[in-house]
């Protein structure tokens, strides 16, 4: 081992460094031959041997390992996480492939319900009224109210209770001929019934001759049909589709020797309201108002595990 000196203070005597030792940094100390071996070194310098060392450098070496103790440690914490979080990573993809991979052990069915009602509300759609010239438009209101005055006697002496119609203004259109010129007017009154008594609507509606001989001509005439009970029905529906639903999927399991477990899930689809014996189907329902007789279909999805 090399013998080591230091030196607190120079020797009496001795002449004074022209360098002041503060302001020497670690690459201006005295090299070993400027020192020599019988002399000794300035203060604060350290030597092995004949190799100098200035201890001033020390002075940086607390704010160097500072930085350090900030540096690495946050180096090391943001490898962790980066770790931890390709380890969840790859362990939310094996899951996926592995579950992408197992065979499914399920079945699905679709079952469907069909049901058929007799409407129980009815609703008259009517006017009244007549065309005119263009010098006739004062007649052609009080032609359309003579109408409507004779519309509404007819219904109060079929017994129709005031509180089920439904009385819409005047209306006054323009008529124009081939060329774009206008030639008149058209007036029209609208009238709305909506009744349960569908045997005394019908009849009315379906004979206009008689109120035309009464002075009542009509315009349009139109009759829509409606239930009042379709929620209840829909409800019913859905239950008899989702065991008919299950029935297929058990028939289905039992003809290769399996059998079904729970059901894992089940969607319903649209009610479709149409006329009898209709194959009308849409994406997004239909509700057919022109027959009294309708038929609810309604379809369930369903799917069942498999034992």
């Amino acid at each position: 081992m090399l013998p080591a000196t230091f030196s607190q203070a120079a020797e009496p005597g001795a002449p004074a460094d022209s360098t002041s030792v503060e302001n020497r940094s670690p690459l201006s100390t005295p090299r070993a031959r400027d020192i020599g071996p019988q002399s000794r070194p300035p203060p604060g310098i350290l030597t092995f041997g004949h190799l100098p060392f200035d201890l001033r450098a020390l002075r940086a070496v607390p704010f160097t390992l500072s930085r350090l103790s900030v540096y690495y440690p946050m180096r090391k914490f943001t490898a962790i996480i980066l770790g931890v979080s390709f380890v969840i990573g790859a362990a939310v993809f094996g899951n996926y492939f592995y579950r992408s991979r197992m065979q499914d052990n399920t079945i699905r069915v679709v079952g469907a319900a069909t049901k058929r009602y007799e409407s129980d509300i009815v609703k008259w759609r009517i006017a009244v009224g007549r065309p005119t010239g263009l010098g006739d438009a004062s007649a052609g209101y009080a032609d359309t109210r003579k109408a409507f005055d004779g519309l509404m006697a007819e219904l109060q002496a079929s017994s129709i209770n005031e509180k089920d119609i439904s009385v819409q203004p005047i209306n006054r259109s323009p008529v124009y001929d081939n060329s774009g010129n206008l030639t008149g007017y058209s007036f029209s009154q609208s009238v709305y019934v909506i009744s349960s008594d569908l045997a005394t609507i019908e009849k009315l509606a379906l004979n206009p001759d008689e109120m035309s001989q009464k002075g009542v001509a009509l315009q349009s005439s139109a009759l829509e049909y409606y239930f009042s009970k379709l929620p209840d029905i829909k409800k019913e529906l859905l239950a008899e589709a989702t065991r008919d639903a299950k029935q297929r999927a058990i028939e289905i399991a039992k003809n290769s020797g399996s059998g079904i477990g729970s059901m894992r899930s089940a969607r319903a689809g649209i009610f479709q309201i149409t006329e009898p014996y209709s194959t009308e189907v849409s994406d997004y329902g239909i509700y057919n108002t022109s027959t009294r007789q309708k038929d609810v279909t309604v379809t369930v999805t369903a799917e069942f595990g498999v034992r």
